[in-house]
């Protein structure tokens, strides 16, 4: 299943940047456990999706990696934080993008797209990091769900790591 991943989740061999210019070079020593199940379940990553910095905004758009267009109309926000993450659905790009959701950064991108985006209960799903960013202490993994973007219910609930948002 082709599957993209957040900026600011960490997967082996690509920078968790979280869209700070000065972070694009910081490499994780392994992958997020989510992208590790992903792995394991068979997703194929097909590319990182863009989020703004630190993942703490409304709209989608860094220094490192610009701005990124809500597909359906460019004049509106694609969403965030998970905002590249929705585009890429929204797009076909692929069929699941997963994201992370603290304040509606899964749940806002799902709206604005068009797409289905699930906020699973906490704890469902891990989320663990090998780079602690500046900012972001232990609890902010704590309340970060991650969960799965899709294009409809059902590619949510068969989405590879079993279901979660069924």
């Amino acid at each position: 299943m082709p599957v993209t991943t957040k900026i600011n989740t960490d997967q082996l061999r690509h920078p968790t940047d979280n869209g700070i210019v000065s972070f694009a070079d910081q490499m994780p020593t392994g992958d997020a456990a989510v992208i590790a199940h992903l792995r394991a379940a068979g997703a194929i990553f097909i590319g990182r999706t863009n989020a703004p910095p630190f993942s703490m905004r409304w709209f989608t758009k860094n220094d490192l990696h610009g701005r990124t267009l809500n597909p359906r109309d460019p004049a509106v926000t694609p969403g965030g934080s998970s905002g590249g993450a929705g585009a890429a659905v929204a797009t076909g790009i692929s069929a699941i993008s997963w994201g992370n959701d603290i304040g509606g950064s899964v749940r806002y991108p799902a709206y604005v797209n068009g797409i289905v985006g699930s906020r699973p209960t906490m704890g469902r799903i891990a989320s663990t990091s090998t780079i602690t960013p500046p900012g972001r202490g232990l609890g902010g993994y704590q309340w970060a769900m991650q969960g799965p973007l899709t294009r409809t219910v059902r590619d949510a609930h068969i989405h590879p790591l079993g279901g979660c948002a069924a």
